[in-house]
């Protein structure tokens, strides 16, 4: 009525979870809802082509236009650290929240046996998860959630030296941005990330 144009932005395939994701079950119970307030839109904008296929594919009947703008961040506020970082250490980092525990299932099972072949490695996670199998163990370290608007401020200042981004393959992770690697670059730290 007030002649509003209505943007709907999608960043997740929400119709493929796997069973593993402990958000599953609470999307699944929302997903009639994300095709009832798609009707309503005007525009539906995604991150990425395959999540633009993956909405196509879930809502077949659904005659809104999907317009694609790839994940991008503005490099002038998210710029590298000035501490020193040069200790001798090596820091892997990994930030997100337990709905990742499939993603990062393959690499923690190789994580601990890296922290024995190199005594300079230190391992921090951020967020709301670390692996089971890492918990309590010397060299990894834990910090709680960051929200969201002093993530640009404090990502850099951590002390990572290389950050992961591990994937589990399937149709939800197929849907996924670049969006930890741009971070990263934009930090000045290598990500080491599935394909």
């Amino acid at each position: 009525e007030a002649g509003k144009k209505i943007i709907y932005d999608l960043d997740d395939d929400v119709w493929a979870l796997p069973a593993s994701n402990p958000a599953q079950k609470i999307f699944k119970a929302m997903e009639q809802g994300f095709g009832e307030c798609l009707k309503w839109v005007d525009l539906v904008t995604v991150s990425t082509q395959t999540l633009k296929s993956a909405v196509r594919t879930s809502l077949p009947h659904m005659n809104k236009e999907i317009l694609v703008t790839p994940n991008a961040i503005d490099f002038d506020l998210l710029q590298p650290s000035v501490l020193d970082k040069d200790d001798g250490r090596i820091v892997l980092g990994w930030a997100g929240s337990n709905t990742h525990d499939g993603d990062m299932r393959e690499i923690a099972l190789v994580l601990p046996d890296l922290l024995k072949k190199y005594p300079n490695l230190y391992i921090e996670f951020v967020g709301g998860f670390v692996p089971m199998n890492m918990r309590g163990m010397e060299r990894v370290t834990y910090k709680p959630w960051v929200p969201v608007g002093e993530f640009a401020n404090r990502f850099p200042c951590w002390s990572w030296n290389i950050s992961l981004a591990p994937l589990e393959h399937h149709r939800f992770n197929a849907s996924k941005s670049n969006l930890k690697m741009l971070e990263s670059a934009g930090a000045k730290i290598p990500c080491l990330a599935s394909d």
